[in-house]
């Protein structure tokens, strides 16, 4: 009985480092510390400093993750992965998205 119990304590233990490692945020460049925050447009949409993002439109909303690749913004949702081009203005409080073959942006602002 002794013999269970310790085999058990230690399954814990080495089960509780195992899973603290999981909740740790992944390292972001300075350029995507810029995109942190919530932005307000045609829809809401919110970068998370773990590498997360958001995007509601009234009922709809969609979960993805973010990065900045090459200079681009890239997100993959559920359905797929989207890149887009993408400038901060007016001390990073604007943020236009271009969509992939488009001259004219979307205009976001930080909330």
């Amino acid at each position: 009985m002794k013999k269970k119990i310790i085999i058990i304590f230690a399954l814990v233990i080495i089960s509780t480092l195992f899973l603290s490692g999981c909740n740790e945020e992944r390292s972001l460049s300075d350029e995507e510390k810029r995109l942190v925050g919530t932005w307000k447009g045609p829809v809401v949409i919110g970068f998370f400093s773990d590498g997360t993002c958001h995007q509601d439109y009234y009922i709809y909303h969609a979960y993805g993750v973010w990065k900045i690749k090459n200079e681009e913004l890239e997100i993959t949702w559920i359905d797929g992965k989207s890149t887009y081009g993408y400038e901060l203005d007016n001390n990073d409080i604007e943020l236009s998205i271009y969509e992939e073959g488009s001259e004219t942006p979307t205009v976001y602002r930080r909330q």
